[in-house]
C-alpha cells in the first residue's frame, strides 16, 4: 500500500541530518509519497543533497513562507477561496477550527494553521512524522483539531536533554497525549522517554539506520597516526577534552606523527582553534569545516582512527559511518555508544584527557587486534543498523 507521509521538520537540509535525508529518500525509493514541511529551508546546505537533485527535494518542500500568501488581504481572499471549494464537511470543520486565535495564537492569526492543513487536505496526507520533540509538539496541535491521520515522532539529542534539564518548552503534553508512536533511537533513548513521562505502548526501538558499505583496511604499523572526528563544533562534542589529550599523547609517545582532521562547523569554532594554538598542536589539527556527504566519507578512508570525546550522545550515526568504513574507535562512553562498539571496546569516561590519552596509546599497541575488533562491530552494524531493514521495520510501524 502506498503510504502518503509528511515529514515536519525544524530545518532542511542539514549537513548534520543526513539520517533524516536518507530515511526520506529510501520511502520515496520504496514507492511511497513523501512531502516535506520545514520551519527553516535552508538554501545555504544544499550540498548535504548533492547527487539526489532528480528527486527535487528542495524545491518540493514546503514552509510557513512557501504555504502562507505575502499579505493579509491575500490570505483572508485566499482563506475564503478555500472554504467554498472545501466539500468535505470533516475538512471544512478543522478548517475553520483552525483560525480560533484564543486557542491557537498566533498561528491562528496567520492563518499558518490553515494553510497547512489545507496543503494535507489536498495531498490527502495520511500520518505525519515529526524529528525531534518540539517538532512533534508542534504537530500535535493537528492531532488537537480533530486531524484523523497518525503522528509520530523521533527524539534525539537536544530534546531529551531538554526534558531531562525540565525545561521551556520541553514537556511534550501534546505529544504525550496525541501521538501514536514515538521512536527511540537507542535503549537510552527509549529509558530517557519513558523518565519523562511516555507510557510505554507509545515507544517504537528505530535506531538510525546507514547504508552499509562495510569496508576494510590495511591497519599497518606505520608511526603515522591519522585521527578524525566528525560533529559539530559545540559544547557537548568536548573537543576540549580530545586536544588536551592529544598534547599527553604527544608528551608520552616516542617518534609518534600524528595529525588529526575535526570535520564540522560551529559556534566554537574560533575558541577551538585558538585553544589549539596555545596547546601548541594548530599545525597538526586540520579543521575542514561542514562537508557534504562524499567528502566525509573521503575523511573515513584517509583516516586511521575514529575519535569521539562527547559528553552526550544519544545514537551517534558518524559513530556508525565510521566502523562501516573499518575504522576502529575511541570513544566515551555515553548513550548508545556501547551499544555499537560492544563492551570491550576503547570506550573512556567524558572530561578525562589523561584516560583519553591513556586508551589513545593502547590502542595504538593493539594495531594488531583492530581487524578481528572491527569485524565484530561491522556484525553489529548489519544485524541492528542496516537502513535496508530500519527502513522495512519503519513501513511496518506506520502501517500497523
Amino acid at each position: 500500500m502506498k503510504l502518503k507521509v509528511l515529514f515536519w521538520l525544524k530545518e532542511f537540509p542539514k549537513f548534520s541530518e543526513t539520517f533524516i535525508r536518507d530515511q526520506i529518500v529510501g520511502l520515496i525509493n520504496s514507492g511511497h509519497e513523501v512531502h516535506i514541511y520545514t520551519l527553516k529551508k535552508n538554501g545555504g546546505q544544499l550540498d548535504a543533497l548533492k547527487g539526489l537533485e532528480d528527486l527535487h527535494l528542495f524545491e518540493k518542500a514546503q514552509s510557513p513562507g512557501t504555504l502562507l500568501p505575502a499579505s493579509k488581504r491575500a490570505r483572508l481572499k485566499s482563506i475564503r477561496s478555500i472554504l467554498k471549494r472545501t466539500h468535505n464537511r470533516q475538512h471544512k470543520k478543522l478548517l475553520l477550527r483552525s483560525l480560533n486565535a484564543l486557542k491557537y495564537g498566533r498561528s491562528a492569526l496567520n492563518g499558518s494553521l490553515f494553510f497547512l492543513l489545507d496543503y494535507m487536505f489536498t495531498h490527502d496526507i495520511q500520518l505525519i512524522h515529526a524529528h525531534y520533540g518540539p517538532m512533534g509538539e508542534q504537530a500535535a496541535i493537528l492531532k488537537q483539531l480533530g486531524f484523523q491521520g497518525k503522528l509520530y515522532c523521533t527524539f534525539h539529542g537536544f530534546d531529551l536533554r531538554g526534558g531531562l534539564a525540565k525545561a521551556s518548552g520541553f514537556d511534550f503534553s501534546l505529544l504525550k497525549r496525541f501521538a501514536d508512536g514515538i521512536f527511540a533511537i537507542s535503549r537510552y533513548s527509549e529509558a530517557t522517554l519513558l523518565n519523562l513521562g511516555f507510557r510505554q505502548e507509545q515507544l517504537l526501538y528505530l535506531p538510525n539506520g546507514i547504508a552499509l558499505k562495510l569496508r576494510s583496511k590495511n591497519h599497518d604499523s606505520s608511526d603515522r597516526l591519522r585521527l578524525l572526528s566528525v560533529g559539530r563544533l559545540v559544547p557537548e562534542k568536548d573537543y576540549s577534552t580530545a586536544f588536551n589529550a592529544l598534547v599527553l599523547l604527544d608528551q608520552q609517545s616516542d617518534n609518534l606523527n600524528w595529525d588529526y582532521s575535526v570535520v564540522g562547523g560551529g559556534e566554537l569554532e574560533a575558541d577551538l582553534k585558538q585553544l589549539a594554538t596555545q596547546l601548541g598542536i594548530r599545525d597538526k589539527i586540520n579543521f575542514t569545516g561542514a562537508l557534504d556527504s562524499q567528502a566525509v566519507q573521503e575523511q573515513y578512508d584517509q583516516a586511521d582512527l575514529f575519535l569521539i570525546s562527547s559528553v552526550t550522545e544519544v545514537l551517534p550515526t558518524v559513530l556508525l559511518e565510521a566502523v562501516s568504513a573499518g575504522l576502529p574507535c575511541v570513544a566515551t562512553a555515553v548513550g548508545a555508544v556501547s551499544e555499537i562498539l560492544g563492551e570491550k571496546a576503547y570506550l573512556v569516561p567524558t572530561k578525562d584527557p589523561n584516560k583519553l590519552a591513556e586508551v589513545l596509546i593502547m590502542a595504538i599497541k593493539e594495531r594488531g587486534q583492530w581487524a578481528t575488533m572491527i569485524r565484530e562491530q561491522q556484525q553489529t552494524l548489519k544485524d541492528n543498523y542496516d537502513m535496508e531493514l530500519i527502513l522495512a521495520r519503519l513501513i511496518d510501524y506506520y502501517s500497523a
